[in-house]
């Protein structure tokens, strides 16, 4: 199995948040200093800090893409709130409209179904393989009722939820069943503040055009992306083994 080489944060949008950063600092200091503000400005933008999605969002330039996601949870809330920092269109869907009012920036869409009409590619994080179900194969409101047409051959559906390999190729063959549906597993690994900062890892299987697609995505939620073939189910297994190694190692201590 071929790994394709990872995706990591570009380095022009790396450079304009440590502009960003060396600004705010620069305003601070009187204009005597303005040779050495020169400096600090330049040695700044050769370094890579940590991503700061407030200092991304002011310098942030609109793509012209649209995304949706679906689950406004700790993971799907940060990752929201990267892409618009990286100036993306973002439709939101939650269970609980409370959560998509902390988002005034994004379309707040009624139902799956909707963000998937509206957006490009969507994607999926929602609690469990029940949630992701529900979430596309209701027949009024899911995604798998979304009307799109035929035209359209660039949707896409990448499925961030933690779900079993039988579940993820159910929901490919529902996709293939619209015809005009690309379907992509991206499991992801990091913490709460991973999420944050866009410091995940993504791991990813399934159509490579729709990964290939996404990159400009995941390089605004993640430092690395990984590819690891066509195979449904691959990703999930290499998450479910990742894990299961990192708890050995917990356990261990």
């Amino acid at each position: 199995m071929e790994v394709e080489e990872p995706v990591a944060p570009s380095a022009t949008k790396k450079a304009r948040k440590s502009n960003s950063k060396a600004t705010t600092r620069n305003a601070s200091t009187s204009s005597s200093s303005a040779g050495r503000r020169s400096e600090v400005e330049a040695d700044k933008s050769i370094k890579s800090p940590t991503r700061s999605s407030t200092a991304a969002a002011v310098a942030a330039e609109p793509s012209g893409e649209i995304y949706g996601m679906v689950g406004l949870g700790i993971m799907g809330s940060s990752i929201v709130e990267n892409l618009i920092g990286s100036g993306y269109e973002v439709v939101i869907y939650n269970r609980d409209p409370v959560k998509s009012g902390k988002f005034p920036n994004c379309t707040v869409a009624q139902t799956p179904r909707e963000v998937f009409e509206q957006a490009q590619i969507t994607f999926i994080c929602v609690a469990d393989s029940d949630a992701v179900k529900e979430v596309i194969c209701d027949g009024l409101n899911g995604i798998i009722a979304a009307e799109t047409p035929e035209s359209d051959k660039e949707k896409g559906l990448i499925m961030l939820s933690s779900i079993d390999c039988e579940t993820s190729a159910d929901m490919r063959n529902a996709m293939l069943c619209k015809g005009n549906a690309r379907y992509l597993e991206a499991q992801i690994q990091g913490s709460r503040e991973s999420a944050q900062n866009g410091d995940l890892i993504v791991i990813a299987s399934g159509d490579k055009s729709l990964y290939d697609d996404a990159k400009g995505c995941f390089e605004a939620i993640s430092k690395n992306s990984y590819f690891l073939g066509e195979e449904i189910g691959a990703a999930i297994k290499m998450n479910m083994v990742l894990q299961t190694m990192a708890g050995v190692q917990l356990a261990a201590l």
